[in-house]
């Protein structure tokens, strides 16, 4: 092929280039709508578990405010496993961020300070035992001891959370699996 025959076979193979180069562009152009779309629908139902967590957090303690109780269900939304968090800690301090127990238990979580100081401090999740008081460091304390626990535990639930109760009865365990379950029917 030469001259004018090559030259318009080159035309509309640039041509055909184009057009599959612009639906290209349009295929991706509409899977990134898809994926914002999506990724916005997963933040508003996120919301949505925040909100009604928020509610039963409120409902079930009798001190804190409504702010609070938003506070430390966006907190606890960004641990691992949110609805097991805010059971233990309706459990651990009733949702007093200010909570110390006779045996030396800290903030929200009753985290003890001396057992634990060197990993939360190594690990940047609070500098001084003044920290367990803030809702944010109390729910990642909080965090990453239970996760050392279920890794310990090799993921049961149970015995992670007797180690994190430091053996308590059992009773203390149900409590916080039944708040668990009575907190997934309410986000249901």
């Amino acid at each position: 092929m030469t001259g004018k025959p090559k030259t318009i076979a080159l035309s509309i193979m640039a041509i055909v280039c184009g057009v599959m180069l612009f639906s290209g562009i349009v295929s991706l152009v509409t899977a990134i709508r898809t994926a914002e779309e999506h990724s916005q629908s997963i933040v508003m139902a996120n919301k949505t578990i925040e909100q009604k967590l928020a509610a039963w957090i409120y409902f079930h303690s009798e001190q804190i405010s409504v702010d609070t109780a938003r506070e430390i269900s966006r907190h606890c939304m960004k641990t691992k496993y949110p609805l097991l968090m805010i059971a233990l800690i309706s459990v651990e301090s009733e949702f007093k961020q200010t909570a110390v127990s006779k045996a030396g238990a800290m903030g929200l979580t009753q985290v003890m300070f001396k057992q634990h100081k060197d990993m939360l401090i190594k690990a940047g999740v609070i500098k001084d035992r003044r920290d367990l008081f803030n809702i944010s460091n109390s729910v990642r304390a909080g965090d990453a001891i239970l996760a050392m626990y279920l890794d310990a535990s090799h993921g049961n639930i149970e015995k992670a959370l007797e180690r994190y109760l430091g053996g308590r009865d059992g009773a203390y365990v149900k409590r916080i699996l039944l708040n668990m379950a009575s907190m997934y029917m309410e986000v249901q």
